[in-house]
């Protein structure tokens, strides 16, 4: 039997690799979530939204307290609705709840929702498009080292380096405080003019998703599907390069 041809050197751009399979993983992993509505229905019963939804619709100041009266199947299909909506495939200024009957109880969404989902969609296109180029660099590079017979980085210290990094940035965020940053984020990457807090007695919006508590739960397992995405391909190249 012939001996495997022997690999060079860990090149340099090798330990930009496990980062760039992460900034990939995140992309394909939005994509995979999206596909299931993020698990809305599983967070619908974890995070008790339905309850809370019969506490705070009856609350609200615009009267649209009637959107108590939705039922299960219609919040699934509501979330769905902006989902669509954020990813340009539907118009959120339209989506209306009805009663389990079918009749029209009324819009969904202000003016001043509309305009926030909007400024998110901006995001969602901006950060597409960056995952998108990250992929393509990662295939890329991937092949490159492929070509070279490059060493890469064993998949436990690439997973280290990545938990290193990850460990930093928690901590960072801690020491400024999470309420802080998420504020900051906000005002970083929304216009100043345009409202993005909206409390659960003036809007259907933030009482159908429990927010914030829901964007935590779907970080969480975004965060969780990415890494194990990054680490199973990262791990498959690792291991058929060492077989060459």
């Amino acid at each position: 039997m012939a001996n495997k041809q022997k690999l060079r050197p860990l090149h340099p751009s090798a330990l930009s690799l496990p980062f760039l399979f992460l900034l990939s993983s995140l992309y394909i992993g939005w994509i995979l979530l999206g596909s299931v509505n993020f698990l809305y229905p599983q967070w619908y019963s974890l995070l008790h939204i339905e309850a809370h939804i019969q506490e705070y619709a009856p609350q609200n100041i615009h009267g649209k307290g009637n959107f108590a009266h939705t039922a299960t199947a219609e919040h699934f299909r509501l979330f769905q609705q902006i989902v669509h909506g954020i990813h340009g495939r539907s118009d959120l200024a339209t989506i209306t709840y009805h009663a389990p009957d079918g009749r029209k109880l009324g819009t969904l969404l202000s003016a001043d929702e509309v305009t926030h989902l909007q400024d998110v969609a901006h995001i969602v296109t901006l950060l597409t498009r960056v995952g998108a180029t990250c992929l393509i660099l990662t295939l890329l590079l991937a092949l490159l080292l492929w070509h070279r017979r490059s060493r890469l980085l064993h998949p436990l210290r690439a997973t280290a380096l990545l938990g290193i990094t990850a460990l930093c940035i928690s901590l960072g965020v801690y020491i400024l405080g999470p309420v802080r940053v998420f504020y900051q984020l906000h005002d970083w990457f929304f216009p100043p003019d345009n409202p993005w807090f909206f409390y659960y007695q003036e809007s259907l919006m933030t009482t159908l998703m429990k927010a914030p508590d829901i964007f935590g739960a779907i970080a969480v397992s975004w965060l969780l599907l990415s890494v194990f995405i990054a680490a199973t391909a990262y791990s498959g190249l690792w291991y058929m390069l060492g077989r060459r």
